[in-house]
């Protein structure tokens, strides 16, 4: 009996000490734009340009459409924290559905060539827009 007692003692001892262990992969996620060939590549996620130490960063989508419109038009945008602004346009359908699927924690990416615009012309047609959900990403500080 004593013996057992000294065991659970040594199992609750070791069960008492303290060692650091990561709590996960983090990977910061602030905005970053990019000019390759003509070619911008937009990427960053919407926590990481909310929680920035700047007040310049900003990324996301939005969907429109107006009354008696039969058309959804989507827009990405971003800002660094140089203050360089992207942005980009689509009606596809396959890309609207991409940007339906942002929410509050998603890592964005998108693409677009400056010189192929929207049809009617004004915003450079988006070539891709990606969206990450993973728990690499930060999450919105209050």
């Amino acid at each position: 009996m004593k013996l057992a007692y000294v065991a659970a003692l040594m199992v609750a001892g070791i069960a008492c000490i303290s060692v650091d262990a990561p709590a996960g992969q983090k990977v910061p996620s602030e905005v970053s734009i990019l000019n390759s060939a003509g070619s911008y590549s937009v990427s960053g996620s919407l926590p990481g340009a909310r929680n920035s130490a700047d007040s310049k960063q900003r990324i996301g989508c939005q969907l429109a459409t107006s009354a008696g419109s039969t058309t959804i038009s989507g827009r990405c945008e971003a800002a660094n924290a140089q203050g360089q602004y992207a942005q980009c346009g689509t009606t596809a359908p396959h890309l609207l559905e991409v940007i339906k699927a942002i929410d509050s924690g998603s890592l964005l990416y998108f693409r677009y060539d400056p010189l192929v615009t929207m049809p009617g012309g004004g915003l450079p047609e988006c070539a891709s827009i990606t969206l990450d959900k993973n728990s690499l990403y930060e999450p919105k500080n209050p």
